[in-house]
């Protein structure tokens, strides 16, 4: 799960700035939804970045359809 020792500066900078403002309430973002943008979603085997940041901060990428 995300935890402040773990952040990194490297994901979306708009989940970034959510998941620091988590972080000041003393919460964590669990699960993310999002449209099924180029930006988002890969439909190849290899997910998108956004995906993979998603997956190494312990949320569940919600894809809406």
């Amino acid at each position: 799960m995300f935890h402040h020792k773990e952040y990194r500066e490297t994901g979306p900078p708009q989940l970034r700035k959510a998941q620091k403002t988590a972080m000041k309430y003393n919460a964590e973002i669990k699960e993310v939804n999002t449209d099924r943008g180029t930006q988002f979603y890969s439909t190849k085997k290899n997910p998108s970045t956004f995906e993979a940041y998603v997956k190494s901060q312990g949320m569940k990428f919600i894809r809406k359809a």
